[in-house]
Formats: structure tokens, sequence, C-alpha cells
């Protein structure tokens, strides 16, 4: 019994801390403390990826004007599932001024559409496979959602699950203090 409840414990604790990256994928040196990658208040970097249907996507916050949430993510991460449902009604509801994308890492196209429509899930996806958006974002866990303000600077930065309310009153947050 107490080996149960152990077990428990320890899935429940990962639930709530998000999924950890491959060294590979997070492109970090063991046991350096030197910070690496871009966090709140600086500039954010442009990336290229693709979308579902192939088609390169570079986003560019500084250079766009665009106000963008940027949610990083994998099938097999089970934060990432659980989210799923309030990025979808993020995406629904957001404003029309805030662009947003969900960014799958290092899985097959196929297997991410595949999921997403087992799932009910329709968001806007790009498609990592490499995973090179997780070195100038500093990804160390999955789900992480960035935000990013009309003039490139990351507002907000979070490693684990969110939902539609906190990513509306963030994007309030922003518009207020403008």
């Amino acid at each position: 019994m107490k080996k149960h409840l152990i077990v428990i414990c320890l899935a429940v604790a990962a639930l709530l801390a998000g999924c950890g990256l491959s060294q590979s994928a997070s492109s970090s040196s063991a046991g350096s403390s030197v910070r690496e990658g871009y966090q709140v208040g600086d500039r954010a970097p442009s990336i290229t990826v693709k979308d579902a249907a192939g088609k390169t996507v570079t986003i560019q916050p500084a250079k766009d004007q665009k106000i963008y949430v940027l949610n990083f993510w994998a099938t097999w991460c089970p934060p990432c599932r659980a989210e799923l449902p309030e990025l979808q009604k993020f995406a629904r509801e957001k404003d029309q001024d805030v662009t947003f994308y969900a960014i799958n890492l290092q899985e097959n196209p196929e297997k991410v559409q595949g999921f997403l429509q087992d799932m009910g899930v329709q968001v806007p996806v790009l498609l990592d496979q490499k995973g090179s958006t997780t070195r100038p974002y500093y990804l160390k866990y999955i789900p992480t959602t960035v935000i990013v303000d009309k003039q490139g600077i990351i507002r907000f930065r979070k490693s684990g699950g969110v939902t539609n309310q906190e990513l509306k009153q963030i994007l309030d947050g922003l518009k207020e203090s403008k």
C-alpha cells in the first residue's frame, strides 16, 4: 500500500512540474549555472519552423509588431495533453491582435496531426522537428508558454500548464500597461 502511495505522489509531482526535455532537446551543458537563452524582459528571438502543411513560418516578434503567445509542447507529455482544451479555448476566444501558436517539439507531423484529431483539438500548430527552438527559449520543461509583446519583449514565461483565464489576465495586463 505504501509503495502505491509513493508512486501516486511521484506521478502527481511530475504532472504538476511539467515534462523534462532530454539533454539533446534542451541543448544545455550538465551542471552549467550560466544563464542561457531568453527570459522575461529580454528581446525575443526570431524562430523559423514549419506549419502542419509543411509551409515555413518565421516568427519575428519585434519586426512583426504583434503579440505572440507561444506554447511549446509534445504529445507524450501528460501536462501538455491536460492543457490542450484550455489552449483550444484560448485560440478561439483570443483578440485579433494576438497570434497564438502551439509549437510541437521533435515529433513526426503525422503523429501530431493524428493526436490532435483523436483529442478533438484544433489549435494553430507549428512543428519543430529538430528542436531548434529549445535553445534560444532555454526550454528545460514542457509545456512552456511564452508571451511576447508588440515590441518583441518577453513579458511572461511559465513552465507547466496554463489556463485560458490565466492567458487572458496576462494579456489584459499588457494592454493596461500601454
